[in-house]
């Protein structure tokens, strides 16, 4: 629905990971659908499929970013590690893409003063994702339609990842169902604007829903390890 200015709600598409084995296909569907969308790429499947990325970089409303180069949880690499990982993706989206937007998105969105202050140094933010739909946990394409499309909400950057099949399959429906509730889609650049080097973006969701969501996730760790106690007999 339109926020009260009468202003469509918008969303960004965000694409972990690739590019992936069907991430062409995806190319196809978003061009069709006229859907602009940023991909954080990883630096080693960059590389492994060069002729992927240097297609993105001639499709109109796709952007490209930096995902690092293996994937590695940031904050356990140290402050060398950090640079290295960035580095070396951004030389080859440079080789491979051209001019692209600079935004890096550290492995599972963990990051921490040494994280953030390479990225300052380097000149780079830190754009993370405030809904996540978590394909990579359930690979199940009707739950994932079913996230995305029920629960966006205005300034969302939603967690996809291109590598998985059944986040591919979800995707048309996602795009029509929230074509259905009105939203407009934009890349990441375009929703939020300026941003700041080291600095760590989330979407422009509205406080609330970011507390609430936070709340839940809360919950879900918690219920989680629980279980897992009961699992090993601490009953």
């Amino acid at each position: 629905m339109a926020d009260k200015s009468g202003a469509p709600p918008r969303v960004s598409l965000t694409f972990d990971d690739g590019p992936g084995e069907r991430t062409d296909e995806l190319l196809d569907l978003l061009a069709r659908e006229n859907v602009p969308a940023t991909f954080f790429l990883l630096g080693a499947n960059a590389e492994r499929h060069p002729e992927v990325v240097g297609r993105m970089r001639n499709l109109q409303g796709i952007e490209v970013a930096n995902h690092s180069t293996t994937h590695q949880d940031l904050t356990t690499v140290g402050r060398k590690g950090v640079v290295a990982e960035i580095q070396r993706t951004n030389q080859i989206l440079d080789d491979l893409a051209g001019p692209w937007t600079g935004y890096v998105r550290p492995p599972w969105g963990r990051h921490d003063p040494v994280v953030r202050d390479v990225a300052r140094v380097q000149g780079h933010p830190l754009i993370l994702y405030s809904l996540d739909c978590r394909d990579w946990s359930h690979h199940s394409t009707i739950e994932t339609i079913r996230i995305v499309t029920e629960n966006a909400v205005d300034g969302d950057i939603v967690l996809l990842h291109d590598t998985l099949g059944t986040t591919v399959d979800a995707v048309a429906k996602i795009i029509e169902g929230l074509r259905r509730r009105g939203f407009r889609f934009l890349t990441v650049s375009a929703l939020l604007g300026e941003t700041v080097p080291g600095q760590a973006y989330y979407g422009r969701v509205s406080s609330v829903v970011s507390t609430r969501r936070w709340i839940s996730a809360q919950v879900l760790l918690w219920r989680r390890r629980f279980q897992r106690l009961l699992g090993r007999g601490l009953r």
